[in-house]
């Protein structure tokens, strides 16, 4: 398969008439609608929720080729998808940031179709054209309107005007949910019943007590608009229009290019520039923060820990995002400090969002860690006297892991800045076990490992090092607002912690911890996760002794690091059928996803802590690594575009890619790189520039968009050139 980087950085990829073995995607999604494009066309579109209410249906499968929707030209008894096929026609797919675009030669005619979801409207539009004037459109959808994958009688849909409407009476949840259909041009024949379709009679049906659908036969004339969306009828009428969908389009590239764009790097690596020029970014904010879904997983829920951890990398081209999901973050916080841990949002005002209450430790952290990050950041603390609510249920149960529920909503309100010392006492009040490590509970960062402290005894070495960091941070902050007596608290307990984590060495490397029975876990006796990346990454984040820590570094990269496959593993020797028991993580095979693989997000922090700890060879080596365009694709096997999950070390498929686009490694690749990499970092609102370079002659070149004003960087020959547009022009040596 061919395919190429475009000078805008969209990717444009030629399937020749064959479908390859895995599909490719792109996210089109906005707050509140959006749709996965894939090569073949199989669409899943969604309305507020990718999980809870989907319009139709998702496919949990990157192997598929035809499935929830489907756009056809049919002349005589020919019929032939517009989407990429196994038909023998060539198709050129091209994603670019908030569009797709499928170009198909068919005999001797082309047809082209553009799919893109304006910024602010629960839209998706498709563009059909063509060079020719025969034969017909046929458009297909399944509809679901809910959570689950299959739509049912209880389904019901309306035909007026040309524009089939349908709404799910038992989907209490999105009650006021209207899904329409419109083209522009009235069609020839429809039908909203799925059994009429499939059998090649479009009779017209709509209502309920039927499989529901919307199948459309159009004209071909050349240039054909079809609006799906859960706006009012009018606005999906109006969208229809020629004009109105140029300057929506238009409107859609200038959002996403000024929204992914804040910095624009050149160094002497074309495949670095190409991610952190545009597609890092679109990762995390449409794929992360937008969908909350992928081909791969359709979650639709906030993760506490996970949105909170994305948002920190947009601080500088939309800190509003980033302030929003804190504040968002902070309404869904127990009154006793705990969080949910990820939750689902509804369609109905002033409701409480359906989500699970657990024991993960590391969940009351990320909260201090983001409003620490956006005051480093912005110098905003305002945001921290902010009052936001609390959410309220009965506190889990001795014994219970667990909980799934809809809390109620608290009657107590607080500022930020109480939010997170509601936490860190949490923390505090949990204690410490044996060796003055912090609690792992039911998984720190790693759910997987969710029996380490089974019984509440199991200890986190990275759970400590995390709460070190984040308890003198929030510490400092508090003495900046004035609550010096919590501050220098908060300050004595970073430095227990720091010294308990900095204890619990093994000779050439930091534990990962103990189980509850007191069994070593990330030790040199140890015959499976013999040694874990991140206890390693975090002694580095967290000030550790400068001696263990090179050392430790030094172990991680020999033994985690395989140089000739390009794979960073989190810890080795995966689980594999040994008598230690830390969690479902045994369930995957050795080498998948965390268990014993490249877990890509763990991986970009150790690459950020090599850099950091003045050794940005390797660093920038491993950085490198978990770029798509290091590795042969004809075993990777995912988009090139964007950064994949997971990355198999299993011996049968070493170098197979897992899970694409949904990973929170996009957000930290992109910190790490623009920030501690090239050194080019905001405090309080004003720009510093002290890049960690590799050795070598190559230095780089930036543009940053800062408020209103251009900022261009040049870093050449150990001196740095600042100049701004409002004439400021300054060299400084690092």
């Amino acid at each position: 398969m061919d395919y190429k980087f475009n000078d805008d950085l969209s990717f444009t990829f030629t399937i020749k008439g064959i479908l390859p073995g895995r599909s490719w995607s792109n996210i089109l999604a906005n707050r509140s609608y959006g749709f996965i494009a894939t090569d073949a066309g199989t669409g899943h579109m969604w309305h507020l929720n990718s999980r809870e209410n989907r319009i139709n249906r998702w496919l949990n499968d990157p192997l598929a080729t035809k499935g929830t929707e489907q756009l056809e030209w049919r002349t005589g008894d020919k019929r032939v998808s517009l989407f990429a096929d196994s038909d023998g026609y060539d198709c050129a797919v091209t994603y670019g940031f908030g569009y797709a675009r499928w170009d198909k030669n068919v005999e001797d005619s082309h047809f082209s179709v553009l799919a893109f979801v304006p910024p602010e409207l629960s839209a998706r539009i498709l563009v059909i054209t063509s060079d020719c004037r025969d034969g017909e459109l046929l458009y297909y959808t399944d509809l679901v309107l809910g959570s689950e994958n299959s739509g049912g009688p209880h389904i019901v849909t309306e035909y007026r005007g040309g524009v089939i409407s349908a709404r799910n009476s038992l989907n209490t949840e999105f009650r006021d949910d209207v899904f329409r259909v419109k083209a522009s041009e009235e069609p020839i024949a429809f039908t909203c019943d799925r059994l009429s379709w499939k059998s090649g009679n479009p009779d017209g049906r709509s209502g309920a007590g039927m499989l529901p659908c919307a199948g459309m036969v159009l004209n071909n004339s050349g240039n054909t608009v079809i609006v799906t969306g859960c706006e009012r009828e009018e606005v999906i009428r109006s969208l229809c229009e020629p004009e109105t969908v140029k300057a929506k389009l238009l409107e859609t590239c200038e959002y996403w290019n000024r929204l992914v764009t804040p910095v624009r790097i050149k160094t002497d690596d074309p495949a670095l520039d190409r991610y952190i020029n545009g597609w890092a970014l679109y990762q995390v904010i449409a794929c992360r923060l937008f969908a909350r879904c992928s081909v791969y997983q359709c979650g639709g829920a906030y993760g506490f820990r996970d949105q909170l951890q994305d948002v920190t990398a947009l601080l500088y081209s939309s800190p509003e995002l980033a302030r929003e999901q804190i504040l968002r973050a902070a309404a869904h916080q127990f009154e006793e400090g705990d969080v949910q841990h990820w939750w689902h949002p509804l369609g109905r005002e002033n409701d409480t969002d359906k989500g699970v209450r657990t024991r993960c430790s590391d969940d009351l952290l990320w909260l201090v860690y983001a409003l620490c990050e956006y005051v480093s950041v912005t110098g905003d603390t305002e945001l921290c006297r902010i009052e936001a609510g609390y959410i309220e249920s009965p506190p889990l149960a001795p014994g219970e892991n667990e909980r799934y529920c809809v809390p109620e909503r608290s009657a107590l309100r607080e500022s930020l800045l109480d939010h997170c010392i509601r936490a860190a006492e949490l923390v505090i009040r949990r204690g410490e076990g044996d060796h003055g490590l912090c609690l792992m509970g039911s998984g720190d960062w790693n759910d997987g490992m969710n029996e380490v402290g089974a019984e509440g005894k199991g200890e986190s070495v990275w759970l400590t090092w995390f709460a070190g960091i984040v308890f003198r941070r929030l510490g400092e902050l508090c003495r900046e607002l004035d609550n010096t007596t919590e501050g220098d608290r908060l300050l004595d307990y970073a430095e227990k912690y720091r010294t308990a984590a900095d204890g619990a060495w093994d000779g050439m490397w930091y534990l990962r911890g103990w189980y509850g029975d007191g069994t070593l876990l990330g030790s040199r006796v140890n015959d499976e996760c013999a040694i874990d990346s991140i206890a390693q990454s975090f002694a580095v984040f967290a000030g550790a002794d400068a001696e263990k820590v090179k050392t430790a570094l030094d172990s991680a990269y020999d033994r985690l690091f395989d140089r000739d496959n390009g794979i960073v593993r989190l810890f080795t020797p995966p689980f594999d059928g040994g008598e230690q028991s830390p969690g479902y993580i045994k369930s995957y095979s050795p080498g998948f996803r965390e268990n014993g693989g490249q877990y890509t997000h763990g991986a970009v922090w150790l690459a950020r802590a090599f850099i950091l700890n003045g050794e940005p060879d390797r660093g920038y080596e491993l950085l490198r690594a978990l770029l798509p365009d290091a590795h042969d694709n004809g075993m990777y096997r995912a988009e090139p575009y964007v950064l994949a999950a997971d990355v198999s070390d299993n011996e049968d498929n070493r170098g197979l890619a897992g899970w694409s686009w949904y990973t929170g490694a996009a957000g930290w690749y992109y910190r790490t790189v623009i920030r501690d990499l090239l050194g080019i970092e905001i405090v309080r609102g004003e720009l510093t520039v002290t890049p960690r370079l590799p050795e070598g002659p190559g230095g780089f070149g930036a543009e940053l968009r800062l408020g209103g004003e251009i900022i261009k960087v040049r870093a050449e020959n150990g001196i740095i050139r600042v100049i701004g547009n409002r004439g400021n022009n300054n060299s400084i040596k690092y």
